[in-house]
């Protein structure tokens, strides 16, 4: 039952990837490429714990699934934080705008 359940799991997760493929395919944005990435690997994680009868009891088994969640994290700093930089210069410029219409 449980194999039944990761395989389930398994083709979720490679479902995922492929909706996320097609978005970065559509907008060529690299957040969903590195989502894909992700899900696809989650996706291997639960393909070798099924096909392998290989359990997930040691530190190391986690490696992937660390790996995986490194991806969306940087995936979503990497769309995120040049939108920051972008906003406070314009802060900036519009400060700058401001003060010179005073004097």
């Amino acid at each position: 039952m449980i194999g039944f359940l990761h395989g389930l799991s398994c083709m979720g997760f490679a479902m995922a990837g492929l909706f996320f493929l097609r978005f970065q395919r559509q907008t060529k944005d690299v957040l969903f490429g590195l989502f894909a990435a992700a899900f696809w690997l989650f996706s291997l994680t639960y393909a070798v714990e099924t096909g392998m009868h290989f359990h997930f009891d040691s530190a190391f088994a986690f490696v992937p699934r660390l790996a995986g969640f490194a991806l969306i994290i940087v995936a979503i700093l990497s769309k995120n934080i040049p939108a920051l930089e972008k906003s406070q210069t314009d802060k900036k410029v519009i400060l700058r705008v401001h003060s010179k219409s005073r004097s």
